[in-house]
């Protein structure tokens, strides 16, 4: 379940540097103690329970509504499968049971306003000429949401190619394991979302995750803008009155366990250049505690601000490992967190990882001079000051007063509270909140590094997991006797029916040209692509991706030379590029795995994929990077291959996972794939397979 951070931001006012010239042989005089004039916002609760939080602001003749429906922590697997909330708040602006989704968008359209629903309420923006009727559609959505099933699936489909896109996406990856190893996957701020999660929600879980927590009781309205209290009382009345308020359930989840040492948990990527490192621990800090504020200041000395903080001035400024180096501490209602993170090159991973464990112990050991002091609370208060210039923000930082029963005088007297933290307060945060001694470290990165990691470990151990914080587990040995060139021609056999080589060369004869069709879709693209691969003996080729009746990208080789054109524009082969495909075979390439004196075989040994094993071959062609092959143990036919290509200069990753084989003629094709490659994933489906085809030769060209 995805964190609710709505006040986040209010907590974490990002620090700057103060550019002020400095004695630094003297300690930054103390800031006076100050009280800040915030006005009191009007404050008041319908019959139903719904509390309603005003700002008046009558500079511009608009008005801003804010639901947030206090959802609370809960395992989103229990109600159908982890993203279940998301789905419902995009759902919701599919439309009511009295207006469709496009009706909807036309009513918001036509009064110049703005609206979107979400998981935990809604935002909604007009003029204040059109308050009454934008505030009409936001409580029919709220109140009498449609959940048309024709827009779940659609909503789905996208929702599940965004996370075939985010399993190569290093923050992710690292993000998702991070999560994975500070409260497990049975708490709900463990849970991560997978597509078999989208596959499981239905229309009845999205609609009971509506009906649990949707309720008055538990929401809050911030309204900021051009009206008055008496105004929005008759318009919320008028809205929400009508609202059922209801007991929202207590539902347990699981308690967290602090680690007591520091454990390594690492991804790997392969291809990565960089190394995604991750240090991080839940710590128990709630909103509004005592020593919040001092906590946050010992951090924004640590991993705050654009480069004030030791990380950044450490590792960016002095070692030059990274662009970036930051820590953040965050309070929770059920458990807070701390962490760094960092991209750093491969060479430096653990070099990186010795100075950043370094620095939280510095902040424990070492002296936090006076001037990092004056640097972060002038950070901290500037950025408390100006975030009051906006009305919204008076209205937030009431709406986490209430929410949080914090005192009344809670922000008043912020700058006061700030300015009393001392050197010895924030020893003691470093030394309550900083674990560097029993911390988990999670590195996403190339598999080359992954030795050098043992060192962090308390134990010398590495735990490997994949992208979604799964323990990958130790590959098996292959059977006795087995050899690489044995699973190699069982492959070949599976997918031709032979691998009498002198069979396979006559299948190859009888075929002059080959014409193959595939349908794609992808996220990025709002629509299916089309995909025309013609091949021609012996080595011709030409690749078409249409859109519709247009062809947005066409590849091609005419046996000599070759290119491409795009919407980026053309661009010809290198003599390089033209020399490797006038030696290739584009009728039944696989068939050179056993033809090919180019070829070398390497069986690493049996791997999971998907519940089944598959054996794990390598496949080396020439001075070229191996290519892996996970071939399935009883079908003899790959389920996955794994390729590193180059190009420019640059190393991409490409992962082709095979769902489906189907048979044409006596010979298997691949008919359903996803293949992600360049942090972009797509589906393939084949459509058609015809050969001995007429080619057009005008294709070949730019």
């Amino acid at each position: 379940m995805k964190r609710n951070i709505l006040f986040i931001f209010i907590l974490s006012l990002v620090s700057i540097n103060v550019q002020a010239q400095l004695d630094r042989s003297k300690r930054p005089p103390a800031g006076e103690e100050r009280e800040i004039n915030i006005p009191d916002p009007n404050v008041f609760k319908l019959d139903n329970g719904l509390t309603v939080i005003l700002v008046e602001d009558h500079n511009i003749p608009k008005v801003s509504y804010n639901l947030t429906v206090d959802v609370p922590a809960f395992n989103e697997k229990q109600f159908g499968g982890v993203g279940v909330s998301d789905l419902a708040g995009e759902l919701l602006n599919s439309g009511t049971q009295s207006m469709t989704k496009d009706q909807m968008d036309k009513r918001v359209d036509l009064l110049g306003a703005s609206f979107n629903a979400s998981s935990k309420g809604f935002f909604a923006s007009s003029l204040k000429k059109h308050t009454d009727e934008l505030l009409k559609i936001a409580s029919d959505v709220i109140l009498n949401p449609s959940f048309p099933q024709d827009e779940l699936e659609r909503i789905k489909k996208t929702t599940k190619s965004g996370l075939e896109t985010a399993k190569s996406d290093p923050g992710t990856m690292a993000a998702n394991v991070s999560n994975v190893a500070n409260f497990g996957k049975a708490h709900p701020y463990g849970e991560v979302q997978t597509a078999e999660d989208v596959d499981n929600i239905t229309l009845d879980h999205v609609k009971m995750y509506h009906k649990t927590f949707f309720k008055p009781n538990i929401s809050y309205l911030v309204v900021v803008g051009d009206i008055t209290l008496e105004e929005v009382k008759e318009k919320v009345e008028k809205a929400f009155g009508s609202w059922k308020k209801a007991d929202v359930p207590k539902i347990p989840i699981s308690g967290v366990k602090l680690p007591s040492k520091n454990k390594v948990y690492f991804v790997p990527k392969k291809a990565a250049v960089q190394s995604e490192i991750r240090i991080t621990f839940p710590l128990d800090l709630k909103p509004g505690a005592e020593d919040e504020m001092a906590a946050k200041l010992m951090n924004n000395i640590l991993g705050g601000g654009v480069f004030s903080g030791r990380l950044m001035q450490n590792l960016r400024e002095d070692k030059a490992y990274t662009y970036g180096c930051r820590s953040s501490l965050s309070s929770d209602e059920v458990f807070g967190e701390f962490s760094t993170n960092g991209s750093f090159r491969n060479e430096v991973t653990d070099s990186a990882i010795v100075q950043i464990l370094g620095e939280i112990e510095g902040m424990i050991e070492k002296e936090i001079t006076d001037e990092e002091i004056y640097r972060a609370k002038k950070g901290m208060s500037g950025g408390f000051i100006r975030s009051l210039e906006s009305p919204s923000t008076v209205a937030y930082l009431a709406l986490r007063r209430i929410k949080y029963n914090l005192p009344a005088d809670y922000y008043k007297t912020y700058l006061q509270r700030l300015d009393k933290i001392s050197k010895d307060d924030l020893k003691a945060m470093a030394k309550k909140y900083l674990k560097p001694n029993a911390a988990n470290i999670v590195v996403v990165g190339n598999e080359e590094i992954a030795d050098k990691l043992k060192q962090f470990d308390a134990d010398g151990k590495i735990i490997k997991m994949d992208y979604k914080g799964d323990i990958i587990k130790d590959i098996k040995p292959a059977p006795e006797g087995l050899t690489a060139d044995q699973v190699v021609k069982d492959f070949i056999n599976a997918k031709f029916g032979t691998s009498d080589v002198k069979k396979l060369d006559k299948m190859r004869k009888k075929i002059k040209t080959m014409k193959s069709v595939y349908e794609m879709s992808l996220a990025q693209v709002p629509q299916p692509l089309v995909m025309e691969m013609y091949v021609e003996k012996p080595n011709k080729y030409i690749r078409l991706v249409k859109m519709g009746t247009m062809t947005v990208q066409k590849e091609y080789f005419d046996g000599e030379q070759g290119g491409s054109t795009s919407m980026q524009g053309n661009k010809k082969f290198t003599e390089e590029e033209n020399t490797e495909h006038k030696t290739a075979n584009v009728i039944f390439d696989d068939i050179d795995l056993l033809t090919s004196d180019k070829m070398k075989f390497e069986l690493l040994g049996i791997e999971e994929v998907n519940g089944k094993d598959a054996y794990k071959v390598n496949v080396t062609e020439g001075e070229n990077e191996p290519k892996t092959y996970l071939i399935d143990v009883e079908t003899k036919l790959p389920v996955k291959i794994e390729a590193v290509e180059e190009a420019e200069g640059q190393k991409t990753f490409t992962s082709s996972n095979i769902q489906e084989w189907k048979e044409i003629d006596g010979v298997k094709f691949v008919s359903k794939m996803e293949l992600s490659a360049g942090g972009m994933t797509f589906q393939q489906t084949l459509k058609t397979v015809e050969k001995n085809v007429k080619v057009d030769q005008n294709l070949y060209g730019q």
